[in-house]
């Protein structure tokens, strides 16, 4: 069967034939990826300010997220990274080498789990001692997260046979066009997920070339950037990686001997970096919470449209009960145009393949029944909960943001939808189908990428006086905060709130737009103060803790989701006498009695007190 007339002379080729030739002629994998390359750059700059991708523009003043619907603190995780790769910059290189003693000092803390991209700080790091320059290259890690979904796309759709330039279009448009990948925009290091679809690729790649020692050491490299990247992508690529390696053992002729060196080798290099890191503590007994099941995925949340730039009054809207804003799985009308033109050929496909592919394919139902949880909602509806043990449900809250394994399993329907589309179809029918789906999907990700761009293009407004506060701090040796930043929903529970008053609340509240769609002004004005309060109260640790770590002095407080903070002895330090050369901040409760300080001691700073004795000069 002739196709594109293949067997006519070009000159004699209609225009949309040399098109079609154009567009499907084979090329190199170097060359599409280059390609891909350039899409996604040209998108990443169309939101992201180049002062932010290069780290020194007003977004790094104090940087913010906005992941609609989300709760407390999310809005704060950039800035957090910004803390944590600050502090260890200028840390002396000490094992383990993520640790920094000057944030939540004097015990300091390890920066991995503030999800301050520990590959990226350490080479900030490294920068900093040779040439004592302070560059923040968080701003090119935003970039690259944002530019190379697409690249590694073409690069799975070109292992997988598609090697052309239609497909590495639609790979970089579909890919770059996630929702999820701009929803979850505030949580810096989950944006990485670009990390998933080599894994995906690599996966293809050992299932065509079984035991062959370069995709083993593929696999060590991307395994090893990712424990250093965040620990949730980590779990997801060890996955894909265990499935590639038992689906090479089903393999016939198989050659176990040499594939028993890869498991070792990967596992011992892992332990070894996350040794010497920190990563691997003792302190890991106490990351499991009893959160699973709380922050998942709705079942209608893959294919409801949400968040939509297409469907009329969808623009914010989001399906899921409570926190399942964190299970946000939407795959945008493009892709389920692709999947839907597809059905056929893919059960076909099932049919003839899901035997060679049985462990990814069990991997990623694993992956879906995971992030749906052991509480299963459909909209508003629960259709179902399965009891667990106590012991089982901390063991998994671990990882209590189940809902962002549905990440591989939606990056995996992209590559098949596409794949099953130049492949069932002919030519022509293959690029308008494409076509129209990358066109639907742009536009349908429009609302989000809109908001990241507002986001991006400004810092999060002040709720302290920065300036002051930076001027205090430049005078002391170090900083103290109360509340810390893991004792602000204590001390609002306890109401020791009265340094700021409700109107001041509901004004520094609503200086800033994003995150907040957990308020509603039905709410009750109780119900709205304590939650301004809450929030006013984190982002003044923020800020406090930013300026800090300009200034590289130890600060008591950290945003660590992981560590448990004792509040009742915070509260008994509160009341001890002022040191000399210390900058204290009170920003909820009784500042200083004259027992503790002299009283010149201390002043306001707007709706907070700030107390600092000077040092005693040197003899």
């Amino acid at each position: 069967m002739l196709q594109n007339g293949d067997n006519v002379p070009p000159h004699q080729r209609s225009g949309v034939d040399r098109l079609l030739g154009f567009l499907f002629k084979p090329r190199s994998v170097a060359t599409l990826c280059a390609l891909s390359a350039c899409l996604g750059a040209g998108y990443a700059l169309s939101v992201f300010p180049v002062s932010l991708v290069l780290g020194n523009g007003p977004f790094w003043v104090f940087p913010r997220g906005t992941i609609a619907g989300a709760g407390s603190g999310s809005a704060d995780d950039i800035a957090d990274a910004l803390v944590g790769y600050l502090y260890l910059m200028r840390a002396p290189w000490a094992l383990p080498v993520l640790y920094v003693p000057n944030l939540a000092a004097p015990h300091g803390t390890n920066i991995f789990w503030l999800d301050a991209v520990p590959w990226v700080s350490l080479f900030g790091k490294t920068v900093f001692w040779f040439t004592g320059l302070p560059v923040n290259l968080l701003g090119g890690f935003v970039f690259a997260c944002f530019a190379l979904p697409g690249v590694a796309m073409t690069a799975l759709l070109a292992t997988c046979g598609q090697r052309n330039i239609c497909a590495a279009v639609a790979a970089s448009i579909i890919a770059e066009s996630a929702p999820f990948l701009w929803f979850g925009w505030g949580h810096l290091a989950l944006s990485a997920q670009f990390l998933l679809i080599v894994a995906l690729c690599l996966y293809c790649v050992a299932s065509r070339r079984p035991g062959d020692r370069r995709v083993s050491l593929s696999w060590l490299a991307l395994l090893l950037l990712t424990a250093l990247t965040n620990l949730y992508l980590l779990a997801m690529v060890l996955g894909i990686w265990g499935a590639a390696f038992l689906q090479q053992c089903l393999l016939p002729r198989a050659a176990i001997r040499a594939l028993v060196a890869e498991p070792l080798v990967i596992i011992a290099s892992l332990v070894l970096v996350m040794l010497v890191t920190g990563i691997l503590t003792p302190d890991l007994r106490s990351a499991g919470t009893s959160a699973f099941g709380v922050l998942s995925m709705n079942l209608a949340s893959l294919i409801v449209p949400q968040m939509s730039g297409i469907v009329p009054g969808l623009a914010a809207y989001r399906v899921g009960m409570g926190m399942q804003h964190e299970g946000f799985a939407y795959l945008g009308l493009g892709v389920l145009l692709i999947l839907a033109t597809t059905v056929r050929s893919s059960l076909v496909w099932f049919r003839r393949n899901a035997r060679r592919h049985v462990v990814g394919i069990a991997l990623l139902a694993l992956f879906f029944l995971f992030a749906l949880s052991n509480k299963v909602y459909l909209g508003s509806h629960l259709l179902v909960e399965i009891p667990l043990p106590e012991p089982v449900t901390r063991a998994l809250g671990t990882f209590r943001s189940s809902g962002r394994f549905i990440w591989p399993v939606g990056y995996a329907l992209m590559a098949f939808g596409i794949l099953q589309v130049l492949r069932s179809f002919r030519p022509g029918a293959a690029l308008g189908i494409l076509a129209l789906a990358c066109i639907i999907q742009f536009i349908d990700v429009r609302p989000l990428r809109a908001l990241v761009a507002a986001s991006a293009a400004l810092p999060r407004a002040a709720v302290v006086d920065r300036q002051q506060t930076a001027d205090i701090i430049r005078q002391a040796a170090s900083v103290m905060v109360f509340p810390t930043y893991g004792c602000v929903r204590t001390a609002v529970r306890q109401g020791a709130v009265s340094a700021l008053p409700p109107d001041k609340a509901l004004e520094l509240f609503g200086l800033d737009p994003f995150g907040r769609a957990e308020v509603s002004p039905a709410d009750p004005r109780a119900v709205r103060v304590a939650i301004a309060r809450r929030e006013v109260l984190l982002q003044a640790n923020m800020e406090i803790m930013l300026i800090a770590a300009r200034k590289n002095r130890p600060v008591n407080s950290v945003y660590n989701a992981r560590l448990a903070t004792d509040c009742a002895s915070e509260q008994r330090t509160m009341l001890e006498r002022l040191c000399p050369g210390v900058a204290y901040f009170y920003l909820a409760g009784v500042p200083p009695v004259a027992h503790q300080s002299p009283g010149d001691a201390c002043r306001r700073l707007g709706w907070l007190t700030s107390c600092l004795i000077p040092a005693a000069p040197l003899r």
